[in-house]
């Protein structure tokens, strides 16, 4: 139901004004929905913190690879099988691992230059209300 065919479907549910009309047109998305929740499940790779390239090779570097052995470029499902997920070895987990680690302490180091610009700002705008207050002639009693 993607492209022109959902849409059609869908808006003429809701044009029916029907709110009984509009649920099946809900539930129908549920099951839709639920349906790729197990295709995920039975198909889908763990994938959480692993580059892309760490899962599937890109597609114009496995066809680049077979140009130069003399191939030609294999069709999607013989690519799929053949660039199938590995596991990660003992050196690339500590790679993965060193990588999250120079993330954190990144994002740390932005908190505090963030920090750092914010109490120069806050320190400008009092010195200059300061200036201001200094400036200013006594008002007259």
């Amino acid at each position: 139901m993607e492209g022109v065919t959902g849409r059609l479907l869908f808006g003429n549910m809701i044009a029916t004004g029907q709110s009984s009309v509009i649920a099946i047109g809900f539930f129908i998305g549920a099951v839709v929905m639920a349906l790729g929740g197990f295709g995920e499940v039975f198909l889908g790779v763990r994938a959480e913190g692993v580059e892309l390239e760490n899962i599937a090779k890109p597609l114009t570097a496995a066809d680049a690879e077979q140009q130069r052995a003399g191939r030609a470029p294999a069709g999607p499902a013989r690519q799929e099988a053949r660039t199938a997920p590995r596991t990660l070895g003992a050196h690339e987990r500590e790679a993965m691992r060193l990588r999250e680690r120079a993330e954190e302490e990144q994002s740390r180091a932005a908190e505090h230059r963030a920090t750092a610009l914010q109490l120069q700002a806050d320190a400008t705008v009092a010195a200059r209300d300061d200036d201001r207050i200094h400036a200013e002639p006594p008002s007259p009693s």
